[in-house]
């Protein structure tokens, strides 16, 4: 999962529904829980047979694919 077009507030909102639900259903008490995001950028994922477009960050192949492109996301090669 990438977290890099998450805004903080976002992510805050995931963390504390993780650690609700594992207090809730696996008893596990909030303090015991330490979650960490580490983002990475597009460029640095692959997997066989991939072709991403730089401009989207999406698969070449993907049918569904928005036409704005993504925050932070440069259709050249430099960053």
């Amino acid at each position: 999962m990438s977290f890099n077009e998450r805004g903080a507030e976002q992510k805050a909102e995931l963390f504390r529904a993780i650690v609700d639900n594992l207090r809730l259903r696996a008893g596990v008490p909030a303090e015991d829980v330490m979650l960490m995001a580490v983002e990475t950028a597009r460029e640095n994922w692959w997997a066989a047979g991939r072709v991403v477009d730089p401009a989207t960050g999406y698969d070449a192949r993907m049918p569904d694919v928005p036409d704005v492109p993504l925050p932070g996301v440069r259709g050249d090669s430099g960053r």
